[in-house]
């Protein structure tokens, strides 16, 4: 798949409406994408027309991976292809910076909710999920404009509930320390756009590095309980954030739908 190519990208974001539980209008999850998808002209509002699909690896105890994003990022791709950027470009406010996030991205032609949500998964985390079982669901809302929109979530439930710990142990300890490495490659031989990304795959290949995020998201990732209060507080503090609203809404599912808690 091509991936990013950075540009500069004019948009409007409006606070959210929350009209229910499950009909947000965050301004609007889509625009989360515009790192990751078609090209755009600096100075060009476009509709961003492609459903983000989260993955959410969780254990019966309700503890699930949760990461943040990075503030700059240097390259993307999806393992074969891409785009590097040495000296690194910043994420528009759109993608929310700094801020918590969940593996995800648009779904492919051709994939349900559940493939790309596993796809995105790999090529933020570099690694794989353990062996699990699904449950997925689709989130409505409506933005400002009145126009109405959908993403998908994809409930990866591990078989054994140790795996979420050593899931987050591969990501931290190797995953996202190799993407260290490579953005130094990056700025230290000054790899740049597409040519720089199949430098990073020959460079992974060379040097056998086996988990390495095919996008360059993702600055950290932890385990959180989602049963637990100061876990649930935190989430909850997202509701109505135009920026990462619709992880509260995912999460939320998660704790009442699907491990069936209530306040």
């Amino acid at each position: 798949m091509q991936r990013l190519k950075q540009l500069l990208i004019q948009f409007t974001i409006s606070t959210p409406d929350i009209n229910s539980s499950y009909l947000h209008s965050p301004d609007n999850p889509r625009l989360h994408l515009i790192n990751k998808r078609i090209p755009l002209s600096a100075g060009i509002t476009k509709e961003i027309n492609v459903t983000p699909a989260y993955a959410v690896l969780y254990n019966q105890d309700g503890w699930f991976l949760i990461a943040k994003r990075r503030v700059k990022y240097y390259y993307f791709g999806d393992g074969t292809t891409g785009q590097t950027f040495p000296g690194g470009q910043y994420f528009p406010e759109a993608k929310g910076p700094g801020k918590y996030a969940l593996p995800g991205g648009g779904i492919n032609a051709g994939e349900d909710t559940q493939t790309a949500a596993a796809r995105e998964f790999l090529e933020e985390t570099g690694v794989n999920l353990p062996p699990h079982t699904t449950i997925t669901q689709t989130f409505t809302y409506t933005d400002k404009r009145g126009k109405k929109g959908s993403y998908e979530a994809a409930y990866f439930r591990v078989v054994k509930k140790g795996d979420v710990d050593t899931t987050l142990t591969t990501i931290s300890a190797l995953s996202l320390r190799h993407a260290e490495t490579i953005i130094e490659e990056i700025d230290t031989n000054n790899w740049s756009g597409q040519v720089g990304y199949r430098n990073i795959v020959d460079f992974v290949r060379r040097n056998r590095i086996a988990q390495w995020p095919y996008d360059n998201e993702l600055t950290d990732a932890d385990v959180w309980n989602i049963k637990l209060s100061k876990y649930w507080s935190t989430v909850k503090s997202w509701d109505g954030d135009p920026y990462i609203g619709w992880y509260y809404t995912v999460l939320e599912y998660l704790r009442t739908h699907i491990l069936q808690l209530t306040e």
